[in-house]
């Protein structure tokens, strides 16, 4: 993409540069509020998805990687994914028998004016790649999703649920119940993605 410049960093990387980790924080809070604001009747809209002051590291933790999409005219931050290494694989009461480590994304955001451009998508496709030359071999990613909120978006790009559990009132600022899913792929080559 020609619009768009992709950077990998670590989150510990991102939480010492207080610009880059508010920049950061601030692009979730939209891209969440933008999402939630489609189901008002299910989600608390009061609360941000993170508190501005917060390091990033607090959400995604020391060691995960983060990619980083900023707009090639105007140097914004327009997109961010991240994936941590997840030792014991996904929390599921199914076994898995995945080779490889785990990762487990962390966040997938898009400023709502670029969402829907594949800027998400890309990141992810970076990120993966990133991961594969860096294990030099297959990888796992996972993820737990609103399927209400996230609609077809992670099923088409390869991912399976693995999962599904019941999340009560306040889960992730709910207003009601609702199903949290746990979904997953494999990787075997850096190609294999999006």
């Amino acid at each position: 993409m020609a619009d768009a410049i992709i950077e990998i960093k670590t989150s510990s990387d991102v939480s010492k540069d207080a610009a880059l980790n508010g920049e950061l924080v601030e692009l979730i809070n939209r891209a969440f509020a933008a999402t939630k604001s489609r189901f008002p009747e299910e989600w608390d809209l009061s609360k941000p998805r993170l508190l501005v002051d917060d390091p990033i590291t607090l959400a995604l933790g020391d060691d995960a990687l983060v990619a980083l999409v900023r707009d090639a005219a105007g140097g914004s931050l327009v997109a961010a994914v991240a994936a941590a290494p997840m030792p014991n694989g996904p929390r599921c009461p199914e076994p898995t028998s995945s080779k490889g480590p785990w990762f487990e994304i962390k966040l997938a955001s898009a400023d709502p004016s670029r969402q829907r451009t594949g800027l998400v998508s890309r990141a992810l496709f970076t990120l993966e790649e990133h991961l594969f030359v860096a294990v030099r071999g297959p990888i796992n990613m996972s993820l737990q999703t609103c399927i209400a909120l996230t609609g077809d978006y992670w099923p088409k790009r390869g991912f399976k649920t693995i999962h599904t559990e019941e999340a009560a009132t306040g889960t992730w600022h709910s207003l009601r119940p609702f199903t949290i899913m746990t979904l997953a792929k494999s990787l075997k080559a850096a190609t294999q993605s999006n």
